[in-house]
């Protein structure tokens, strides 16, 4: 029976859907962060302090307006919120990957090189989608939100753009690595409307709550969130994977979930802090490198656009403190660009970039996967998991990353051959 490609699309369809209905269902049965969510939520209700707090073993990170916003789901049983969430993430994971292929010729690889591509990128980023899934976490929206409003800047949409720019920074703070970036390119007028969003969504929720316990709660949340706090700059918690958590732990003795030695010098406290800002520091200016100085100019064409742009989003779960394993799910962009250059050299027979560079690019992207996927306790086990994650291995794993997407160089790729422009 010859089946029409549209019958094909259908019946995949109906299978994708009904593998991935029941699979959502299943972890929307599971608490996640958004009982942590829902349980400020409540005591936002009855006028309470949120921060500073343990609500259901953990803590309270998220702006006073998340938790306005979420006071309707607390009348319902939280099922219902966790599926809707996971279903809008299936959304955003959509919008993630038309934010990729409207900016790279997709279509200069045929049907087989998209689904190794496919396979690939699903390979080095899977351990990063299911623990969003299953703790119901924010990343994938937040990295939705950053490539939308980069899309609706780019339709001259600056109000629609910066209102969902500054409500992702409201929500939680990483976002607000782009605001300069829009500094930087020459979007003044959407980096000025999401400076005024984000004020206007800070002191909002006091419509509802009030003045004074509004400031209460801003004064709460900044204490919580404020990157200068020694908590926040010397983290030996098993969970936590930035530099944050790496630089202290290599440099000074520290006491962690195992008792294995980590560190390679007995620095003080002052000391290595300095280090660890030098290191932020580094990362920042790193961006130079990849955006040029091309100072209030836009980027040379959208591949190059979307090369920088995949940089900038993956350096901030190094740099931001507090950062757990399910915020790694950030490099995505910079593994789908990463996927599609070695693919593209390889269908190409290497544009003006050598098989040798070709095999030392896809090396250290294994040896990244190694770090990243591989070191998953489905693979080796929770034990060696917890040790993996004592070293900091998804740091040392995302930093190789990085050199993959710098020796990914947009000028390695020639135009595209549907005339789209790389």
């Amino acid at each position: 029976m010859n089946l029409s490609n549209t019958s094909i699309k259908l019946y995949l369809s109906i299978l994708f859907f009904g593998l991935l209905l029941p699979l959502l269902a299943f972890y929307a049965s599971q608490p996640g962060d958004f009982k942590v969510w829902l349980e400020a939520a409540t005591l936002l209700k009855r006028h309470q302090q949120l921060y500073n707090i343990w609500l259901g073993g953990r803590l309270y990170f998220y702006s006073p307006l998340f938790a306005l916003i979420l006071i309707p789901f607390t009348y319902v049983p939280q099922y219902i919120p966790n599926f809707l969430f996971l279903c809008a993430d299936i959304y955003f994971l959509f919008k993630i990957w038309k934010f990729f292929t409207v900016r790279i010729d997709f279509g200069q690889l045929n049907r087989k090189e998209k689904i190794i591509f496919s396979f690939a990128v699903a390979l080095l980023t899977l351990r990063f989608l299911l623990y969003n899934f299953d703790y119901i976490q924010m990343t994938i929206f937040l990295l939705w939100a950053l490539l939308e409003s980069w899309s609706l800047f780019e339709k001259n949409k600056n109000l629609s753009g910066a209102f969902l720019l500054a409500l992702a920074i409201n929500i939680k703070l990483m976002p607000v690595i782009f605001v300069p970036y829009l500094i930087y390119r020459g979007k003044i007028i959407p980096a000025v409307l999401t400076a005024v969003f984000f004020i206007i969504f800070l002191y909002l929720p006091a419509c509802f709550i009030g003045i004074d316990y509004n400031n209460a709660l801003l004064s709460g949340w900044w204490s919580a969130i404020n990157p200068a706090n020694t908590a926040h700059l010397i983290e030996t918690g098993p969970q936590s994977q930035s530099l944050t958590s790496f630089i202290p732990t290599l440099l000074m003795p520290t006491s962690g979930q195992l008792p294995f030695k980590r560190n390679i010098a007995n620095l003080n406290v002052k000391t290595v802090i300095l280090i660890l800002n030098l290191c932020r520091a580094f990362f920042i200016l790193l961006t130079l490198y990849f955006t040029g100085f091309t100072i209030f100019k836009n980027a040379k064409t959208k591949i190059y656009e979307y090369w920088e742009i995949g940089y900038i989003v993956m350096i901030v779960p190094l740099i931001f403190p507090h950062q757990q394993k399910y915020d790694f799910f950030l490099i995505v962009p910079a593994v789908m660009y990463s996927v599609y250059f070695l693919i593209y050299q390889w269908k190409e027979h290497f544009v003006n970039f050598s098989k040798t560079k070709w095999i030392v690019v896809m090396s250290l992207l294994i040896l990244s996967f190694m770090l990243n996927t591989l070191t998953s306790d489905l693979f080796i086990g929770m034990y060696r998991s917890i040790v993996t994650q004592h070293y900091r291995a998804i740091t040392y794993g995302t930093i190789l990353l990085i050199f993959v997407l710098a020796l990914c160089h947009p000028k390695y790729l020639k135009p595209g051959k549907s005339g789209m422009p790389l």
